[in-house]
């Protein structure tokens, strides 16, 4: 529990920070419109590589890292709901599908970071 917890801590950790910035922007005038799924993608594959990357490192298996990337994931997914819906005001039924898609890449990233960490 202990491996897991220092995997995810950091990425979690950074996720707040990207996100607070994310939210900050978008309340100037058009950032909304310019944040896009295919504009994240990267990022959420980042931050899930690295979580699932950390937990081979510190000791896992590749079950673990999977897990790691659903922590993270649903972090994410959690604060950018928080971050557009009750903050920035979007619609919900807008913003859900962006959180189980940030879910779904981190997971992917926590995958690839995993199995990439198990090849080495």
């Amino acid at each position: 529990m202990g491996n897991l917890v220092r995997a995810v801590k950091w990425p979690i950790i950074s996720w707040v920070v990207v996100d607070v910035v994310f939210v900050a922007a978008g309340f100037v005038g058009g950032v909304l419109e310019l944040y896009t799924p295919a504009g994240f993608a990267p990022l959420l594959i980042a931050f899930g590589f690295w979580a699932g990357y950390k937990m081979i490192e510190f000791g896992g298996n590749y079950g673990n890292a999977i897990v790691a990337g659903v922590i993270v994931g649903a972090a994410c997914a959690i604060l950018t709901i928080v971050g557009f819906v009750l903050i920035l005001g979007q619609e919900f039924s807008g913003i859900f599908p962006l959180a189980v898609y940030s879910l779904a890449f981190n997971i992917a990233g926590a995958l690839v970071g995993g199995g990439f960490a198990l090849t080495k």
